[in-house]
């Protein structure tokens, strides 16, 4: 398993140290906390991004190089090479989690903003995970190339249908956003945290379960 990690680790210490550090220096040196709503947008997403890209970078090289083959050559059992997948990932994840604690530690905020903030960064690396989950349960089944393409016309067709639904039903967007940052703010980060990180082990086991295709 930590041959693996070892393996895919350049794709996130060049994403994180490329990012982070300087954020941490910038939002330390300026420290207003008029801006927190614009600091807690730009964390998070850079948060999600953080951990969803490393791996489908690890994941490209693999289908370039024939990763795959070359790991069921060499002396690593399935479970071995799944489970390095995947905890790359949540420990990747865990050290963007505690980056930003620091970073939003650095702002006044009342208890109930922490709380808000904590849940939504939890419920976003629960989804993130998942999403890295299933991709790999995807790419084990179609290979990566053929993810890209389905993964493009997927991202695609959300992004129209979204527009299209909320032009149809003229959904008020500022009153949608406000209800459902109030229904994640009453979400119990550790819950959202737990429970993202049962369905993440069960798709590792779901991929222990399946064979590659192509």
């Amino acid at each position: 398993m930590w041959r693996i990690i070892q393996k895919d680790m350049k794709y996130y210490l060049v994403a994180f140290l490329s990012t982070y550090p300087l954020m941490m220096l910038f939002w330390t040196a300026k420290r207003d906390s008029s801006a927190f709503i614009l600091v807690f947008f730009i964390q998070v997403m850079l948060l999600g991004a953080l951990v969803v890209l490393p791996p489908l970078f690890a994941e490209q090289e693999e289908d370039v190089n024939d990763g795959y083959v070359v790991l069921q050559i060499l002396p690593l059992t399935k479970k071995s090479i799944m489970a390095g997948k995947f905890m790359a990932p949540l420990l990747n994840a865990l050290l963007l989690y505690l980056s930003n604690r620091y970073i939003f530690s650095l702002f006044d905020q009342t208890p109930e903003v922490i709380r808000l903030v904590d849940a939504v960064q939890s419920l976003t690396i629960a989804i993130c995970l998942c999403i890295i989950g299933i991709i790999y349960l995807v790419v084990m089944k179609i290979g990566y190339t053929d993810f890209l393409k389905y993964a493009s016309f997927i991202t695609v067709a959300l992004a129209f249908s979204s527009v299209f639904v909320t032009y149809l039903f003229r959904i008020d967007v500022e009153r949608f956003s406000r209800g459902l940052m109030e229904f994640i703010g009453s979400i119990d980060p550790v819950k959202a945290g737990l429970g993202g990180l049962l369905l993440y082990l069960l798709l590792y086991f779901l991929s222990l379960k399946l064979d590659r295709n192509y």
